[in-house]
């Protein structure tokens, strides 16, 4: 069942999240363009920019229709991304498709996502195969706050429970996305996707994986400065605070915080990670 390109490009919103990056080098904008190209539609896209300071938005890309929205506080992507549903729904829109900028998708991923929406209309979440240093990192499995790599996906319906899968491509029917209450922003990087997929799953119950297997970063495996490095370790201790949501999680998300931080002490030769570990765990915040 094949659904006509155009009408499936009008009834979604993408947002995309930036930092430190601009949208003209995005890896996720470039490799995707190729899609947009083939149609004749204009996408909406709304750009959530978390850097410093404000970027510059590539006036020439007229396959956009964009709203830039620069937020120097970096709240994390579950702020944007509630963001760009609000300005989803604003549109008119019935799909809200999530995007960061270090994701590569091959040239006919919108034809994909709009084959596998046609086919399956009783499914609310559809998403790509993420593959990073050559393994895939989703979905996978995942299990109070416990995350571990399978070494195969099919693709099809998959059943969330006991899975998850990481934000970039995502495409959630927007009523669904609702639903649920979106994002929890009290999660703003690590962990917000698994909270995301643990609650979806628990209403709608399964999504549905493409036969499509795209390229991802990770920012937290590139050498980052330390004063990087250790604002992010206060991002993840606040999502494994946060996103406890049982008495298992009592035990694994302090459990996980923990290897990360003994991880990263290695790395940086420094315990200045330990004080962010026990305050950030018992509700703490700051550097």
């Amino acid at each position: 069942m094949m659904m006509d390109i155009d009408t499936f490009i009008d009834s979604i919103a993408a947002v995309v999240v930036l930092y430190n990056s601009q949208l003209a080098v995005s890896p996720t904008i470039n490799s995707i363009r190729a899609s947009w190209e083939a149609c004749n539609g204009t996408l909406d896209l709304y750009i959530h920019d978390n850097s410093p300071g404000a970027g510059a938005v590539d006036a020439t890309a007229a396959l956009f229709r964009i709203e830039y929205r620069h937020d120097p506080t970096n709240p994390g992507v579950a702020r944007a991304y509630n963001r760009g549903a609000r300005h989803a729904r604003e549109r008119g829109k019935k799909w809200l498709l999530l995007l960061d900028q270090d994701t590569s998708f091959p040239a006919d991923a919108l034809q994909r996502y709009a084959d596998a929406v046609a086919a399956n209309p009783g499914i609310s979440i559809f998403a790509p195969r993420l593959v990073a240093d050559g393994v895939l990192c989703s979905p996978c499995a995942y299990t109070a706050g416990i995350g571990r790599h399978l070494r195969q996906v099919d693709a099809g319906p998959m059943r969330l429970k006991g899975h998850s899968i990481l934000n970039s491509g995502m495409l959630i029917r927007l009523d669904a996305f609702e639903a649920i209450g979106g994002f929890d922003e009290r999660i703003p990087l690590d962990f917000a996707d698994h909270d995301f997929c643990r609650r979806f799953a628990g209403r709608f119950g399964e999504a549905y994986i493409l036969d499509m297997t795209c390229t991802h970063g990770f920012s937290d495996r590139e050498d980052a400065p330390l004063a990087s490095a250790l604002a992010r370790f206060v991002f993840f201790c606040q999502g494994a605070r946060n996103s406890i949501r049982s008495p298992l999680d009592l035990l694994t998300h302090p459990l996980a915080a923990l290897v990360r931080c003994a991880v990263l002490t290695l790395r940086y030769r420094t315990f200045r990670f330990l004080p962010l570990l026990v305050r950030g765990m018992i509700g703490g915040t700051g550097i």
